[in-house]
């Protein structure tokens, strides 16, 4: 017998980044301040970033949180927007690289929009 197929909540998405340190190997670039234009994450959240929606399959459950960071070459001008993601659930966490890199915000976001729930469930998988 297969296992359940897998659902989602739907996935919101937010508009606003969040800074972080120079990935290695950035020389010259500098992080740009965040400017939220949403509603803030709530300040307990289990992981950095935003909550994108819920991964549930039979009895597992994942919250799915996209952190972002955007860099910019010249202060004030965006020059990409790197993403990675948190999967956590029952006092667990899994967390990706940074296998995002778009040039926008909005690119990124319609990236992450592409992935199925099935297709997040072989990468939170894949973490384990």
């Amino acid at each position: 017998m297969g296992s359940p197929e897998p659902s989602h909540r739907p996935l919101s998405f937010p508009t606003s980044t969040s800074d972080a340190a120079a990935p290695p190997g950035s020389a010259g670039a500098e992080p740009v301040a965040a400017v939220p234009a949403g509603a803030p994450s709530p300040p307990t959240a289990p992981a950095p970033g935003r909550h994108m929606g819920e991964l549930a399959r039979g009895d597992q459950k994942w919250d799915v949180y996209l952190e972002t960071r955007a860099w910019a070459d010249v202060p004030g001008r965006f020059h990409k927007v790197n993403a990675r993601l948190h999967f956590v659930g029952a006092g667990r966490r899994r967390s990706t690289a940074w296998i995002f890199i778009e040039p926008s915000e909005q690119a990124l976001l319609q990236r992450f929009a592409m992935f199925s729930a099935t297709e997040l469930w072989k990468l939170v998988e894949s973490l384990s």
